[in-house]
Parts: structure tokens; sequence; C-alpha cells
């Protein structure tokens, strides 16, 4: 058994980090001020982890790796929007053409 548990803490020593210090996109995104959609884009030079091998993997980011990554001049924030643009607003209801009932024919 203690050759086994040494065999056991030897592979542990070689694994990589828990995934519990990984964050999401949209947690990534609050924390730097950045857009989700920046952060998909930069995936890669941010030092993404592909959870899966699907053809959509999710994706998790190690803060402190992305904030080297951000300090790095090859990644820039430059012209990203920190949030989403505003959604258009219906225009008011006393902004629409009235409608006409048909008439019964």
């Amino acid at each position: 058994m203690e050759a086994i548990a040494r065999r056991v803490a030897a592979h542990l020593a070689d694994a990589p980090p828990p995934t519990a210090s990984l964050v999401t996109a949209a947690e990534l995104a609050r924390r730097f001020g950045l857009s989700r959609a920046w952060v998909y884009e930069h995936a890669s030079s941010l030092g993404a982890v592909r959870l899966g091998d699907g053809t959509r993997p999710r994706l998790r980011f190690d803060p402190e790796q992305v904030a080297r990554a951000l300090e790095a001049p090859a990644v820039t924030r430059a012209d990203t929007p920190e949030r989403r643009p505003a959604r258009r607003r219906a225009p008011a209801r006393g902004d629409l053409l009235p409608v006409r009932e048909r008439e019964a024919a």
C-alpha cells in the first residue's frame, strides 16, 4: 500500500492545477472590465483552457495568467467596449401610426 501511496503522491505532484482557480469568460470580463465577446475573440492569447473536445468546448481562464497577458504588448484592450451597446428602444405608443380596422364586407 505504501508503494501505491508514493506513486499516487508522485502523480498528483505532476498534475495540472485544479480548475477551481479557473473562471468563466463572463467572470473574467467582469473582473477586467472587458466585454465577454472580446474575451472569446482573444481566448487563445489569454491562455484559455478548453474543457472537453467537442466542436464548442467550454472555456475557462486563469485570472493571473490573463493579467500577465493583458500587460504584454501583443494583447491590448484599446478600442474595446467595456459593456454591450444599449439596445434600441421601441418607439413610444404615441409615435406609432394608427391602425385602421378593416371594414366588414
